[in-house]
């Protein structure tokens, strides 16, 4: 099952050109428009939403955006990839936070950014590391779950938590001292453009309640940025709606089955190589589990 946290691995090891998004004009223009919106990051937990013992199901997550009220709804996948072939390789919750902002009465906008598969310099990255770093970075996460599980706290609490955020703030730093410069260069990117594309979003809409939802790992960063470059202090997230394990709604599992057909097809039609197609075939089957549960926790 791909864990929210290493999962980030690869996004924050993936290279791009270490260049920093200048400050965006829409900031400014914001608050002409009528004062800045009202920002929330919502963290994801992706494959554990699906995991019971966490207490943050697909349908928690779906009532609390419904509760939140939001305008706008921005999610974790690309303008490029939404509801396409790849749209299966991005965090499988997007099917269900696109439903609840249609049930919320909110638009919901693709926000992420990747760069070309083609362009990651992920291998090149592994190569400059000692074997000691390598140890080093495969460990990095290695006391983190055994925390959540000390703390106490539901998995929604937790990773809402101002402490939980430190923590994740604190790895990132280690691994992408660990990663190289090309790491940091992925990751700030990342972030920024999302920021910058969900709040021009806003700007477009005129959306005043602007929520962001993004897998937990980018909560910090994402309220970072838009402090620093819009001026906006993002508001706590707190649980508004009391925890349940409902099925999905049809709409939600119809997608889950396009996105599953689309990972067949690509597999069929593109020679891949042997292990990215056993990925592949992995997730595929991943899925139609799911699907089978019907977006259960189990």
């Amino acid at each position: 099952m791909r864990s929210i946290l290493l999962s980030s691995v690869l996004w924050v090891l993936g290279g791009c050109a270490n260049a920093e998004v200048r400050i965006d004009p829409a900031g400014a223009l914001l608050a002409k428009a009528g004062g800045s919106p009202v920002v929330f990051v919502l963290g994801a937990v992706h494959d554990f939403h699906e995991k019971e013992s966490f207490g943050y199901s697909y349908s928690d997550l779906s009532d609390q955006i419904v509760a939140m009220q939001p305008n706008l709804v921005c999610g974790e996948v690309t303008v490029e990839d939404h509801q396409g072939a790849r749209e299966a390789m991005y965090p499988w919750e997007i099917a269900v936070v696109e439903k609840a902002a249609e049930l919320a009465g909110a638009k919901f906008w693709p926000a992420d950014w990747r760069p070309d598969l083609a362009s990651m310099q992920t291998v090149a990255i592994e190569k400059e590391m000692s074997p000691e770093e390598k140890k080093a970075f495969s460990a990095v996460y290695s006391d983190f779950m055994p925390k959540l599980m000390a703390s106490g706290r539901g998995s929604f609490e937790f990773w809402h938590s101002k402490e939980t955020q430190a923590q994740v703030r604190a790895i990132h730093d280690r691994m992408i001292h660990l990663g190289t410069e090309a790491a940091a260069g992925f990751w700030e990117t990342r972030n920024q453009i999302i920021v910058k594309r969900c709040l021009r979003k806003a700007l477009e809409t005129g959306a005043q309640r602007v929520l962001f939802v993004f897998g937990a790992e980018h909560k910090y960063v994402i309220e970072d940025y838009v402090r620093r470059f819009y001026g906006i202090e993002p508001q706590a997230v707190v649980r508004l709606a009391p925890h349940g394990n409902r099925a999905m709604e049809s709409s939600v599992l119809e997608r889950w089955s396009r996105n599953r057909d689309g990972i067949a097809r690509l597999v069929a039609e593109h020679r891949l190589p042997e292990d990215l197609e056993r990925q592949f075939s992995k997730t595929a089957d991943r899925l139609s589990a799911t699907i089978e549960a019907k977006g259960l926790a189990r």
